[in-house]
């Protein structure tokens, strides 16, 4: 009724101011909706499950649909990526995920010259002989959590620290060169022959398939025996051997589900990842987030060198062709090529933020 009062003048102006009105909170209100810059994202100790978790913190099985035996639970994330992490790089544990045939052994010598440097303890092997031994001694608290771990079978040591950050870190190479270096040194006998060195190179890497893989899911299964009774204690005991993804009989889309969990997570499982290919680069970028003198190993290939008579790069080349025109090596092969890729996705973010 009071507009109906008004005349014609002021009731054209309180529409007109009510409209605008209305204009301006619809504009504040979209405004509001806009999304904000992207934040680094910080994270302090991760977990492969991080990016599953409810809200009560506990691991969305029902999500991941993922053999729990594959997950880790204790790391560092990448260091170039994720820069805002209050772990401390240079007093962490250090585990070296050796890969054969990937400069892993150069690395090897390297963290035994570096531990007498920097004062600490002795790199322990972690083997696929040794690892049930080292987990149950951690496990049992028979022995402390050593400075530096090393090996094929390292992957899930740092589950077994809790009271020192633990850092992953490894180097990676090309699956088809990786694949040919390992069957040409078998063949030349350095490594100690065996019956699959006197093979053919598909067969040889048919018997290998996807190996880095295979050491990303590596794991020891340990469990509590019965102990002294009247005491009450219990004594952790693990299987002899690890177990890994080939043991688990998991179907082709299965088994694709573990590898699209390590894809999207293994930039958050190694605290920095090294490329073969990019050797000395790779050391620069351990010797910036760890702070010990890793370039003091430059030039030190162990277990470099030729096995082949004639032009190398020639016959390099020519198993190359014939590795990756065999439609059952290219499936044989497939994790390890996704990881390569993804490694090398994460190496050149690596490169970018070391100013290379």
């Amino acid at each position: 009724m009071a507009l109906l009062a008004m005349t014609p003048r002021k009731a054209c102006r309180g529409v007109i101011l009510c409209f605008v009105g209305f204009l301006l909170y619809g504009l504040l209100f979209l405004q509001s909706k806009k999304p904000s810059s992207l934040q680094p994202i910080q994270i302090e100790k991760a977990s492969l499950v991080v990016l599953h978790r409810r809200n009560n913190n506990q691991p969305n099985t029902s999500d991941l649909a993922l053999p729990m035996s594959v997950q880790l639970r204790n790391f560092i994330p990448n260091a170039y990526i994720y820069p805002n992490t209050t772990s401390s790089y240079r007093k962490s544990i250090l585990a070296f995920l050796h890969s054969p045939k990937s400069g892993g052994l150069s690395v090897r010598d390297c963290l035994l010259k570096l531990y007498r440097i920097a004062k600490k303890d002795r790199p322990l092997v972690v083997a696929f002989s040794t690892v049930s031994e080292v987990q149950e001694n951690l496990l049992n608290n028979i022995s402390s959590p050593n400075d530096y771990y090393m090996g094929d079978s390292v992957m899930g040591i740092c589950d077994h620290v809790t009271n020192r950050d633990c850092s992953y870190f490894t180097m990676m190479r090309d699956p088809y060169d990786r694949a040919i270096s390992h069957y040409l040194f078998c063949r030349s006998g350095r490594g100690g022959q065996t019956p699959s060195c006197n093979t053919t190179l598909i067969q040889y890497t048919l018997s290998q398939c996807s190996l880095y893989f295979r050491q990303m899911t590596s794991r020891m299964l340990c469990s509590h025996s019965n102990g002294d009774t009247q005491s009450g204690s219990q004594t952790w005991i693990c299987d002899p051997k690890p177990t890994s993804i080939d043991h688990l009989h998991l179907n082709r889309e299965k088994r694709e589900q573990v590898l699209h969990y390590f894809l999207d997570n293994l930039d958050k499982i190694f605290t920095v990842i090294g490329l073969t290919e990019e050797f000395e680069t790779s050391l620069r970028m351990f010797q910036k987030i760890y702070e010990e003198p890793f370039q003091l190993c430059r030039g030190n290939h162990a277990n470099a060198g030729s096995y082949l008579d004639g032009n190398k790069d020639d016959i390099q080349e020519e198993y190359r062709k014939q590795l990756m025109a065999n439609d059952d090596i290219t499936r044989c092969l497939h994790e390890d090529i996704k990881l390569y890729e993804k490694a090398t996705e994460i190496f050149q973010i690596q490169a970018r933020s070391l100013s290379l």
